[in-house]
């Protein structure tokens, strides 16, 4: 196991000689409610560097393990921090070498391997071969997540979605650093890309099934400012294949220009695939009943931003996904707006005048 150290933006400064590694809080978690559990931990690998003293240890522990979990990524410190950026999205090579054998030892076995990704930048995961059965983006838990090791052992259920897109390993070699074009080949963030990332965003798994029912706006309704409506929706516990009685569900609304809408900008500036509209995290219980939630819309929720930074909304077919938590299907309401031409809803700020020399 990697010993994740907290977030930190102060080179040079160490300060997770005190803080309790990820296995300790695992440790402590278990000691409780579950005092059958034996923990073992090992450091394995640093987050840098070519020492791999602890290797051996770490894969005596997966000798002995009914399941593994192992901690990977950077660090403020070492790896990435403001001023420091890295030219590569993969794990430092003593940790891709140290997870290769770590997933090896544990597939052999016919062990699952719960892998813990401790960053603040993405961590490509498709070179790591064969792959864990389980991944979780921690990014730096704090105070040697203890809050973490509840949720893996399952005491809490409060899981999220994925707030970025994990590009591909071949990405980094792909596009500029300093290329600001998100649109542009191959785009960038879920909202052009092109590709085919390792995860997306909003994609995050929980421990329960939430069922979900949503009704919209009226079918059609006239482009303008003015424009103003809601999605109800109802979210309701469904079960728990780990025996769990509540669990949080996530909920997003994203935005999709119709075929109709795409064809009237007619290129003449970028049209995303989706824009994230409104977000809700809502708390549910088997037996609870059904759980409302309430999504208001305005004109600038259909809105399309130009090449000059206007939002402009065009008449046409709107489509609202409302996206719930995996392996829940989205529910997409349609909306039409009615009128003739195009209504520029806001300009941008004028740009303020140079400075003088």
């Amino acid at each position: 196991m990697l010993k994740p150290g907290p977030g930190d933006n102060k080179p040079g400064k160490v300060i997770d000689t005190c803080v309790p590694t990820l296995g300790a809080s695992i440790a402590e978690v278990c000691a409780s409610p579950r005092p059958d559990i034996e923990v073992l931990i090992a450091e394995g690998v640093g987050f840098v560097g070519n020492d791999t003293s602890g290797v051996g240890a770490a894969l005596a522990a997966v000798a002995q393990a009914d399941v593994v979990v192992i901690a990977v990524g950077y660090t403020n410190r070492d790896v990435e921090r403001e001023g420091a950026d890295h030219n590569y999205t993969v794990l430092p090579p003593v940790q891709a070498q140290f997870a290769g054998q770590v997933l090896a030892a544990a597939k052999a076995r016919g062990v699952p391997v719960v892998m813990v990704l401790i960053n603040a930048g993405q961590i490509a995961v498709d070179t790591l071969l064969p792959a864990p059965d389980a991944l979780v983006e921690a990014f730096y838990p704090a105070f040697g997540a203890p809050a973490l090791a509840r949720q893996l052992f399952g005491l809490e259920n409060h899981w999220g979605r994925l707030p970025y897109t994990i590009y591909e390993s071949s990405f980094a070699g792909r596009i500029s650093l300093f290329d600001m074009n998100v649109s542009g080949d191959p785009g960038r963030t879920w909202r052009y890309y092109k590709g085919a990332p390792n995860y997306k965003f909003g994609d995050g798994l929980g421990y329960a099934v939430f069922s979900l029912a949503c009704s919209g706006p009226p079918p059609s309704l006239p482009a303008g400012p003015a424009l103003a409506l809601s999605i109800a929706c109802n979210s309701t516990f469904a079960g728990s294949p780990a025996g769990l009685t509540s669990g949080d569900e996530v909920l997003l609304v994203l935005h999709r220009p119709g075929p109709d809408v795409v064809a009237s900008v007619g290129g003449r500036h970028p049209v995303p695939f989706g824009s994230l509209r409104g977000f809700e995290r809502v708390a549910l219980t088997a037996g609870g009943g059904a759980v409302g939630t309430a999504f208001p819309l305005a004109a600038a929720d259909f809105a399309l931003i130009d090449n000059s930074g206007a939002a402009v909304l065009y008449p046409g077919t709107h489509f609202f996904d409302v996206s719930p938590r995996a392996p829940g299907a989205p529910i997409t309401l349609q909306v039409t707006l009615t009128g003739s031409a195009p209504v520029v809803l806001s300009q941008p700020p004028p740009l303020p005048p140079p400075r003088a020399a």
